[in-house]
């Protein structure tokens, strides 16, 4: 007889590197099995074709009505009952679905097995053949033999010498990062544990599994447990550090499984930005910083004022006519590429990744980017709205010149006429979406979109804002994702009196950092801006401050915030206060890592499309008392202390030629909070 389901999901990543999840059909014939992976548009499809021939079941809605349930496993277990229900409501099963399940054996009119036994049907069909094959034989049970004491050693060398040559350096490295000396355990110290003399059966099974997959040594090894990772004699610094990535990078013994996210999103036009505005009649000129875009000409000089920094910034334009007539022009120029946007959206984009975190998004969700979205992220009904917001992304490459001015590094300079986002009309409805979701983590980003509405707006609606905020639950943490600003009254209202003392987290740049210290009269205040890469000490410096003074430094303290991720070209930095946060190591390489892949359009690193830009030393402070500090490239995360907060810094290989740089800051943020795991007995 023929049996069908539907298990699982599992996540297929094509030639552009763009990744997306697939249904995993199982089916069961005559006792044989094989499984095939089906999109949702093949489902769609195959329920259109059946509508011709036969009278079908109803097809599953892709809208989910219950917050509690994740999207995508209801939407497997709806599909699951469809396809059972049209082949046990058809006694002739449509040739139609048979070809969508591969089944060429199957006998129309009978839903049965015509065969009386697997010998029938192999005289019958010689060229059938087993999806599987046995890979290892015990003749006795291995749990019950007598363990030699020498064996694990023996089963370890004869894998190593089988998987590497002799002129390759093999390193095992332990995770010993939460320590201040960073320890490292030797091979032969973990195979002579009790462990391992304990798992011996399972050593053999890897090794068994390694002579029939020897093209595999590093998940074969991973299979075993031991984090491994192989540098070649001439390698450079770039293979060490992403080799010790993928072998020191660990998710935490306690995830999250479900995040609420909002309150910004949109649909992100990318286009060239000197392309753009030659195309726009503007010719270049001296750059200078404007609050407020009023004009094509406060576009050019704004733009130009970045790009010769090298720095991201997003500003509000005001005019809304002329904003129409330049976002048409954009979306018309060759090349133009629509993407999800908002911090909000990316951030919500980047933890759908992850087929177990179920994710909910609050923002004004057009037709365009509901489109755009992964079909894990479910959309409150509140949330939709007839027309997509537009932001205008105008990239630049690293040394790209106009006129004069050349751009040091790769980045974009963004801007829009945002009215939605602009006044944060969301979030009312994602704090009461919160009471069904139930999340366990909350990231909220958007609030820089007010500051283009001017003061009496934006004040007014930030105090509201603080009032709904206040309504989450304690318990939940909530992460901020700050944005480009420029108006300093407007950051210490978030900083002093509003945002910042109820949320457990940020996340921010350091344009958004310097900015921050500015406005409050912070370390290094002075510094106009950031001349190339940020030094260590000062950045830590900044960060040690926002932590003592709008921070839970002390336990008395009715702050929430214990945790900051800052994140440069060159290198990353977690700042957290001891005794709340967990797995910090891990999140700050994740950061890294997924700036220095996705940067490459790629789903992990490539050493050779990668240079490092970070120092190996650095101090820990800018002034005395200070410490010195070194990155060994084989543990490449530096861990200092200064009073009761930790620092954990890490470098990022940096892209040689990158693809896109919107939304970097936002999967930096995203990843660093998915390795990230609260402390369990502190309440926020």
């Amino acid at each position: 007889m023929i049996e069908v389901s539907i298990p699982s999901l599992e996540k297929e990543v094509d030639e552009s590197g763009k990744s997306r999840k697939l249904f995993r059909v199982e089916v069961l014939f005559n006792e044989r099995k094989h499984y095939v992976l089906r999109r949702s548009s093949e489902f769609q499809s195959l329920h259109r074709k059946l509508k011709k021939i036969i009278q079908t079941p109803d097809f599953p809605s892709k809208r989910n009505p219950h917050l509690r349930t994740k999207p995508m496993e209801q939407r497997r277990q709806e599909l699951e009952v469809y396809v059972q229900e049209v082949i046990y409501q058809n006694e002739d099963v449509p040739q139609i679905l048979l070809d969508f399940l591969h089944l060429k054996h199957f006998h129309t009119g009978n839903r049965h097995s015509s065969f009386e036994s697997l010998d029938e049907l192999d005289s019958q069909d010689d060229n059938y053949q087993y999806l599987n094959q046995p890979v290892l034989r015990f003749f006795k049970d291995p749990y019950l033999s007598t363990c030699l004491p020498g064996l694990p050693d023996i089963v370890a060398e004869g894998v190593l010498q089988g998987f590497y040559p002799r002129d390759v350096r093999v390193s095992f490295t332990a995770s010993a990062l939460a320590t201040p000396d960073h320890s490292s355990l030797h091979f032969t110290d973990v195979c002579g544990s009790a462990m391992w003399r304990k798992a011996s059966a399972a050593v053999l099974l890897a090794l068994a599994v390694g002579y029939f997959y020897s093209d595999r040594p590093e998940q074969v090894l991973q299979y075993i447990g031991l984090p491994v990772f192989r540098v070649a004699p001439g390698d450079g610094l770039e293979h060490a550090i992403s080799a010790a990535w993928e072998a020191l990078i660990t998710l935490p013994s306690r995830q999250w499984s479900k995040v609420a996210v909002g309150v910004n999103a949109c649909v992100d036009v990318v286009v060239s930005g000197v392309g753009l505005l030659q195309a726009l009649a503007v010719d270049p000129g001296a750059g200078r910083d404007h609050e407020v875009l009023h004009s094509k000409e406060d576009l050019k000089e704004a733009f130009i004022h970045f790009m010769e920094r090298g720095a991201a910034a997003e500003r509000f334009f005001s005019n809304e006519e002329v904003f129409q007539r330049i976002a048409r022009a954009a979306a018309e120029y060759p090349g133009a590429k629509l993407y999800v946007g908002g911090n909000a959206a990316l951030i919500g984009q980047k933890l759908a990744t992850y087929p177990e975190l179920t994710v909910l998004l609050c923002g004004p969700v057009g037709p365009k980017l509901h489109e755009l979205l992964d079909e894990q992220i479910h959309v409150p009904p509140e949330s939709l709205q007839e027309m997509d917001e537009f932001h205008l992304i105008l990239e630049y490459k690293a040394g790209e010149r106009w006129g004069s001015s050349q751009a040091p590094q790769a980045n974009r300079f963004i801007f829009s006429h945002d009215v939605s986002n602009g006044g944060m009309s969301s979030l009312e409805t994602f704090v009461a979406s919160l009471e069904e979701f139930q999340p366990e983590l909350v990231v909220l980003s958007g609030l820089h979109m007010m500051e283009g509405q001017g003061r009496e707006l934006w004040d007014g609606r930030l105090k509201q804002a603080v009032v709904a905020l206040a309504d989450i639950p304690k318990d939940i943490p909530i992460h901020l994702e700050l944005a480009s600003m420029t108006d300093k009254d407007f950051m210490n209202s978030i900083m002093q009196e509003q945002v910042m003392p109820i949320v457990s987290s940020i996340g921010l740049n350091e344009q958004e950092l310097l900015f921050l210290s500015q406005a409050g009269g912070g370390p290094h205040a002075a510094l106009p801006a950031w001349r190339g890469i940020p030094e260590v000490g000062q950045v830590s410096d900044i960060l040690l401050w926002i932590l003592e003074r709008h921070g839970r430094v002390e336990p008395s303290s009715e702050s929430e915030l214990t945790r900051i991720h800052f994140h440069t070209l060159a290198y990353h930095v977690l700042a957290t206060v001891d005794g709340y946060w967990e797995n910090q190591a891990g999140a700050v390489m994740a950061g890294a890592r997924v700036a220095s892949s996705q940067a490459c359009g790629l789903q992990a690193v490539d050493p050779s499309k990668v240079v490092l830009k970070a120092p190996l030393e650095f101090y820990s402070s800018h002034s005395e008392p200070r410490e010195r500090l070194s990155l060994d490239p084989t543990e490449p995360v530096a861990l200092w202390r200064r009073g009761n907060v930790t620092f954990h810094f890490t470098p990022v290989l940096v892209c040689k030629h990158p693809l896109r740089t919107v939304g970097l800051g936002d999967a930096i943020s995203a990843e660093g909070l998915v390795y990230s795991e609260l402390k369990i007995q502190q309440t926020f």
